[in-house]
Protein backbone atom coordinates (compact mmCIF):
# COMPACT_ATOMS: atom_id res chain seq x y z
CA UNK A 1 0.00 0.00 0.00
CA UNK A 2 0.93 3.26 -0.96
CA UNK A 3 1.75 5.99 1.78
CA UNK A 4 -0.30 8.57 0.26
CA UNK A 5 -3.00 6.24 -0.54
CA UNK A 6 -5.96 7.94 0.87
CA UNK A 7 -8.72 5.25 -0.57
CA UNK A 8 -8.35 1.86 2.07
CA UNK A 9 -10.67 -0.30 2.83
CA UNK A 10 -10.65 -2.51 5.69
CA UNK A 11 -12.19 -6.15 5.57
CA UNK A 12 -12.49 -8.31 8.81
CA UNK A 13 -12.90 -12.10 7.54
CA UNK A 14 -14.19 -14.25 10.27
CA UNK A 15 -13.44 -18.40 9.03
CA UNK A 16 -15.09 -20.24 11.82
CA UNK A 17 -18.88 -18.34 11.28
CA UNK A 18 -17.97 -17.55 7.24
CA UNK A 19 -18.76 -13.85 7.83
CA UNK A 20 -16.71 -10.68 7.15
CA UNK A 21 -17.05 -7.96 9.16
CA UNK A 22 -16.84 -3.93 7.74
CA UNK A 23 -15.07 -2.43 10.35
CA UNK A 24 -14.71 0.54 8.50
CA UNK A 25 -18.20 1.36 8.29
CA UNK A 26 -18.90 0.96 12.65
CA UNK A 27 -17.74 3.01 15.30
CA UNK A 28 -15.93 0.57 16.82
CA UNK A 29 -14.90 -3.49 16.12
CA UNK A 30 -14.61 -5.63 19.28
CA UNK A 31 -13.02 -9.30 18.56
CA UNK A 32 -12.41 -11.14 21.63
CA UNK A 33 -9.89 -14.47 21.27
CA UNK A 34 -10.04 -16.82 23.96
CA UNK A 35 -7.78 -20.08 24.30
CA UNK A 36 -4.51 -20.80 23.33
CA UNK A 37 -4.57 -22.89 20.07
CA UNK A 38 -1.14 -23.26 18.52
CA UNK A 39 -1.24 -21.93 15.12
CA UNK A 40 0.90 -23.87 12.91
CA UNK A 41 0.50 -22.06 9.65
CA UNK A 42 -1.36 -19.06 8.48
CA UNK A 43 -4.21 -21.13 7.25
CA UNK A 44 -5.13 -22.04 10.69
CA UNK A 45 -6.02 -18.26 11.48
CA UNK A 46 -9.46 -17.58 12.59
CA UNK A 47 -9.44 -14.18 11.11
CA UNK A 48 -7.50 -12.65 8.70
CA UNK A 49 -7.91 -8.63 8.28
CA UNK A 50 -7.65 -7.32 4.94
CA UNK A 51 -6.16 -3.65 4.24
CA UNK A 52 -6.15 -2.20 0.74
CA UNK A 53 -8.25 -0.54 -1.87
CA UNK A 54 -11.28 -1.97 -3.13
CA UNK A 55 -9.50 -4.44 -5.79
CA UNK A 56 -7.88 -5.55 -3.35
CA UNK A 57 -10.30 -6.92 -0.91
CA UNK A 58 -12.44 -8.03 -3.68
CA UNK A 59 -9.32 -10.30 -4.63
CA UNK A 60 -8.55 -11.81 -1.48
CA UNK A 61 -11.69 -12.71 -0.21
CA UNK A 62 -11.01 -15.68 -1.64
CA UNK A 63 -9.52 -16.25 1.85
CA UNK A 64 -12.76 -17.18 3.47
CA UNK A 65 -13.52 -20.21 2.08
CA UNK A 66 -17.95 -20.39 1.60
CA UNK A 67 -18.47 -16.92 1.68
CA UNK A 68 -21.18 -15.83 -1.21
CA UNK A 69 -20.03 -14.44 -4.25
CA UNK A 70 -23.42 -13.10 -4.62
CA UNK A 71 -26.38 -11.41 -2.93
CA UNK A 72 -29.29 -13.70 -3.22
CA UNK A 73 -32.95 -14.42 -1.49
CA UNK A 74 -34.35 -17.80 -1.71
CA UNK A 75 -37.52 -19.33 -1.64
CA UNK A 76 -38.84 -19.99 1.90
CA UNK A 77 -39.46 -24.10 3.63
CA UNK A 78 -41.77 -24.93 4.12
CA UNK A 79 -43.93 -23.40 1.51
CA UNK A 80 -46.93 -23.47 1.83
CA UNK A 81 -46.70 -23.15 5.64
CA UNK A 82 -48.29 -23.08 9.05
CA UNK A 83 -47.51 -21.72 11.18
CA UNK A 84 -43.82 -21.27 10.92
CA UNK A 85 -41.64 -21.18 7.97
CA UNK A 86 -37.40 -20.10 7.41
CA UNK A 87 -36.47 -17.72 4.68
CA UNK A 88 -32.83 -17.78 3.82
CA UNK A 89 -30.96 -15.27 2.14
CA UNK A 90 -26.79 -14.48 0.98
CA UNK A 91 -24.88 -10.95 1.32
CA UNK A 92 -21.65 -11.11 -0.90
CA UNK A 93 -20.38 -8.26 0.91
CA UNK A 94 -21.77 -6.16 4.33
CA UNK A 95 -24.43 -4.15 3.46
CA UNK A 96 -27.38 -2.74 5.28
CA UNK A 97 -30.15 -4.85 4.67
CA UNK A 98 -34.02 -4.69 4.81
CA UNK A 99 -36.16 -8.23 4.82
CA UNK A 100 -40.06 -7.45 5.19
CA UNK A 101 -42.95 -9.15 4.41
CA UNK A 102 -46.00 -8.14 2.56
CA UNK A 103 -50.01 -9.13 1.78
CA UNK A 104 -51.50 -9.13 -1.34
CA UNK A 105 -52.17 -5.16 -1.33
CA UNK A 106 -48.82 -4.58 -0.79
CA UNK A 107 -49.42 -3.41 2.59
CA UNK A 108 -46.13 -4.25 5.10
CA UNK A 109 -47.17 -6.94 7.53
CA UNK A 110 -43.65 -7.63 9.52
CA UNK A 111 -40.41 -6.72 9.13
CA UNK A 112 -37.83 -9.38 9.76
CA UNK A 113 -34.76 -7.41 9.32
CA UNK A 114 -33.58 -3.74 9.28
CA UNK A 115 -30.12 -3.56 10.49
CA UNK A 116 -26.39 -3.83 8.22
CA UNK A 117 -25.42 -7.24 8.29
CA UNK A 118 -21.95 -8.59 6.65
CA UNK A 119 -21.24 -10.37 3.94
CA UNK A 120 -22.44 -14.06 4.96
CA UNK A 121 -25.55 -16.74 4.81
CA UNK A 122 -28.46 -15.88 7.14
CA UNK A 123 -31.74 -17.90 7.88
CA UNK A 124 -35.17 -15.65 9.24
CA UNK A 125 -38.06 -17.49 11.18
CA UNK A 126 -41.44 -16.01 10.41
CA UNK A 127 -43.93 -17.22 12.61
CA UNK A 128 -47.00 -15.75 11.01
CA UNK A 129 -47.50 -12.44 13.24
CA UNK A 130 -47.43 -8.67 12.29
CA UNK A 131 -45.36 -6.17 13.40
CA UNK A 132 -48.06 -5.73 16.22
CA UNK A 133 -47.76 -9.40 17.16
CA UNK A 134 -51.17 -10.65 16.02
CA UNK A 135 -51.64 -13.23 14.05
CA UNK A 136 -52.63 -12.82 10.37
CA UNK A 137 -54.68 -15.04 8.19
CA UNK A 138 -54.54 -17.73 5.64
CA UNK A 139 -53.39 -16.31 2.20
CA UNK A 140 -50.36 -15.44 -0.35
CA UNK A 141 -47.66 -13.13 1.31
CA UNK A 142 -44.90 -11.64 -0.24
CA UNK A 143 -41.26 -11.14 1.34
CA UNK A 144 -38.29 -8.86 -0.32
CA UNK A 145 -34.88 -8.20 0.43
CA UNK A 146 -33.41 -4.92 -0.23
CA UNK A 147 -29.99 -4.40 0.07
CA UNK A 148 -27.90 -1.59 -1.65
CA UNK A 149 -27.69 -3.16 -5.27
CA UNK A 150 -30.01 -5.41 -4.89
CA UNK A 151 -33.63 -6.02 -4.59
CA UNK A 152 -36.00 -9.78 -5.03
CA UNK A 153 -39.17 -10.41 -3.79
CA UNK A 154 -40.60 -13.77 -3.52
CA UNK A 155 -44.19 -15.35 -2.78
CA UNK A 156 -45.10 -17.49 -0.17
CA UNK A 157 -48.70 -19.21 1.24
CA UNK A 158 -49.81 -19.52 4.89
CA UNK A 159 -52.63 -22.21 5.12
CA UNK A 160 -54.83 -22.97 8.45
Amino acid sequence: ISPDATDFRYLLLDREVKRTHDPGSASHIEVFVTGSTRKTSQDDARFVLLVGDAQYIEEHRSLLPGLPTRTALHQNFPNPFNPTTVIRYELASPSRVSLRVYDVRGARVRTLVDDRKAGGRYTVEWDGLNDQGQVVGSGVYFYRLVETNYTQTRKMLLLK
